[in-house]
């Protein structure tokens, strides 16, 4: 099949509601530390097709000056003997996010993602794991101190 046919992306711009709340929430309330204001999504058939992705923004950010990649966060990692690493977020979502500075010092922020996992989240993805994570955040230690009054000793 046609890869391009495979490619699903989007752009969206972050609410300031959202910008407030994830400053506060990650950068003691600095919005200006908020790198993904800005925000494409492209979801690609496979890791190739994502390394490809990664060649070419390479390719194009040397070929010209309208941006320079300042940062590529990869949630794929594994190690050295092929296992996943433990994914750096509670629920497992992995993706690869790359942030480029434009001509005007603007940061923006590109997510690329397995056209599986997406198939599987939908464009929701990120917002159900937030979701999972704030249960995990809100509930888990209130679970845990209960589960410490009734234990019993072996």
């Amino acid at each position: 099949s046609d890869v391009t046919s495979m490619l699903r992306s989007s752009v969206s711009i972050k609410s300031r509601i959202a910008i407030q709340d994830k400053a506060l929430r990650k950068y003691r309330g600095n919005i200006t530390m908020v790198k993904d204001v800005l925000r494409a999504q492209i979801t690609l058939p496979d890791e190739g097709s994502i390394i490809c992705a990664l060649i070419r923004l390479r390719q194009i950010q040397h070929s010209g000056n309208s941006f320079k990649i300042v940062r590529i966060k990869n949630l794929f990692r594994t190690t050295s003997l092929g296992a996943l690493v433990p994914s750096d977020l509670p629920t497992g979502y992995r993706h690869i996010l790359v942030n480029l500075r434009l001509k005007s010092g603007f940061i923006t922020e590109i997510q690329l993602q397995l056209k599986a996992v997406y198939d599987l989240l939908g464009s929701e993805g990120y917002i159900l794991h937030r979701k999972l994570t704030e249960i995990d955040t809100i509930y888990l230690p209130e679970a845990k101190e209960s589960m410490n009054k009734h234990e019993h000793p072996n």
